[in-house]
């Protein structure tokens, strides 16, 4: 980011150096750019196992991003400011017109990372890759199982009721299995591909 800033106070235009989340391919891809460097500049993702990583999530669904962080259970945090940034994270149609975040970024070396939507999905999948955690059919199973879990958890406690985040029909089937389960009802609500379960809380509970 700082040959960035450099260009920038030169007066030069840029397009920020961004890495992509592709859904369908499971993986970060990065961008090609539209300016030649003339120095080197690797921009790895990287993160301390010791630390927790602070997202600022820019055109995100923060609720989404934090409910995709407890799920999985990552060293990370969505963060309010800028400033205490480890990382943007943004859509693809925000780097598009990429005016905001040029402005958002003036003088920051903070990395930007880009998913395709701003989906519970996409935003899973980048912590996935991010953090390296197992992609496996048993992890994503797992986490499944402990989404409708907390979902189901906080519609017992709170006797309202919650979404848990958009999935594919064969997932949503094992989590209405849960829901079930826990003695509580649950409908499918929502288009394809947002199509989501909804859980509602038991008629019998005081």
């Amino acid at each position: 980011m700082a040959k960035v800033v450099d260009l920038y106070l030169r007066g030069e235009e840029y397009l920020p150096e961004v890495r992509q989340y592709d859904s369908d391919q499971g993986e970060i891809i990065k961008e090609d750019e539209s300016i030649h460097w003339s120095d080197q500049y690797d921009q790895d993702m990287h993160f301390s196992v010791d630390s927790v990583t602070s997202i600022f999530p820019f055109a995100i669904n923060k609720e989404h991003l934090n409910a995709s962080i407890r799920d999985l259970e990552v060293a990370a945090a969505v963060c309010t400011s800028i400033s205490e940034a480890d990382l943007l994270l943004t859509t693809a149609s925000q780097v598009k017109s990429n005016q905001k975040v040029k402005r958002l970024l003036e003088g920051r070396q903070i990395p930007i990372h880009v998913i395709k939507k701003n989906s519970q999905a996409d935003m899973q999948g980048f912590l996935r890759d991010y953090f390296q955690l197992d992609v496996s059919d048993d992890a994503i199973h797992n986490d499944i199982i402990k989404e409708i879990n907390y979902v189901c958890d906080r519609v017992i406690s709170e006797q309202r009721v919650f979404d848990a985040a958009s999935r594919s029909q064969y997932q949503r089937r094992i989590q209405h299995r849960v829901v079930s389960e826990r003695q509580l009802t649950s409908l499918s609500i929502g288009e394809e591909p947002n199509r989501r379960v909804r859980v509602y809380p038991s008629l019998t509970s005081t």
